[in-house]
């Protein structure tokens, strides 16, 4: 048997861990919970043909297209009825897997938590961290850019970088959060505003929460009020680095996870568990609250 096998007296039964998947699917949301990313189960395995669709294959995601806005009306004449319809926008469909490996369960069973649990958590923290891998990627190609390579990342740049929105900005500073590489991070931790010109005034940077691990929930950081998730998986060109500002709902993870599949070796006497996942991630051409597209992108130079 290859490595990542489960042995059959580990008490992992295929039943009891799908439904432990599911529990576990139901508490997760994309992107720390931020309410910049729309999390649906339910993708579609086949197409309105009976065929099943593949990697690489473009599905359609729905949404409700926009009525416009008010028109006045002189006396007697009658206004327009907008017909609300559904607008259709594609994505690629993309197949993820992965297989668990435990080791030691039967002899730590009756020490350690339910091992069910213990590996439903896991297949879906890394289906989760799959899905926000396709968020960002999608994230990354949005079209309204403010490109300040050259310079590094500042208050102003983000005033700039926010302007794209225009009058579609929303209320408040209409940002939901941003996304941030390690290395924008430590600098935006640097910035403070110039009281007195100075220099020393107060930062920016606020520190979240750690939470308690029960009712006391971790919080995000913030910077300018905005909460800030960190991700590696923004990749700099070079040493230009690339900052994501998103609005409310501005992408959508659809998915589907299959039921969990096995394999037994009857000479090892031991059990291959894996999760495959369904998945699709979009950046919509606009937001509920926006004609634009949801995100932003600063292109800034770091050092």
């Amino acid at each position: 048997m290859a490595a990542g096998t489960t042995t059959r007296d580990s008490n992992i039964y295929v039943n009891v861990l799908m439904e432990a998947v599911r529990a576990q699917f139901a508490t997760k949301k994309a992107l720390f919970g931020t309410g910049v990313a729309i999390l649906k189960s339910g993708l579609p395995r086949h197409n309105v043909t009976g065929s099943a669709f593949g990697a690489g294959d473009k599905i359609q995601i729905p949404y409700f297209g926009s009525i416009g806005e008010m028109e006045d009306i002189t006396e007697g004449n009658a206004g327009t009825i907008r017909k609300l319809t559904s607008t259709k926008e594609e994505a690629a469909y993309i197949h993820s897997v992965i297989a668990g490996e435990v080791t030691e369960w039967a002899r730590l069973a009756a020490q350690a938590a339910d091992p069910n649990e213990a590996l439903a958590e896991q297949y879906v923290e890394a289906a989760m961290r799959r899905i926000d891998l396709g968020l960002i990627t999608r994230a990354l190609a949005t079209t309204l850019v403010q490109d300040n390579t050259g310079n590094s990342i500042t208050y102003n740049a983000i005033i700039d970088a926010c302007a794209k929105w225009g009058d579609q900005m929303g209320p408040g500073n209409g940002v939901k959060a941003m996304i941030v590489h390690s290395f924008v991070r430590a600098k935006l931790m640097k910035l403070r505003d110039d009281s007195g010109g100075s220099g020393l005034g107060r930062p920016l940077w606020q520190f979240g929460t750690p939470g308690n691990g029960g009712s006391q929930q971790p919080t995000l950081d913030s910077f300018m009020g905005i909460p800030v998730i960190c991700s590696d998986r923004l990749t700099p060109t070079s040493n230009v680095y690339p900052t994501l500002f998103c609005q409310s709902d501005a992408l959508i993870a659809w998915y589907s996870e299959s039921p969990i599949k096995t394999d037994e070796d009857i000479l090892a006497d031991s059990t291959v568990s894996a999760l495959h996942l369904y998945h699709a991630e979009h950046l919509y051409t606009r937001t509920p609250s926006s004609a634009k597209e949801g995100v932003v992108k600063l292109l800034t130079t770091e050092s």
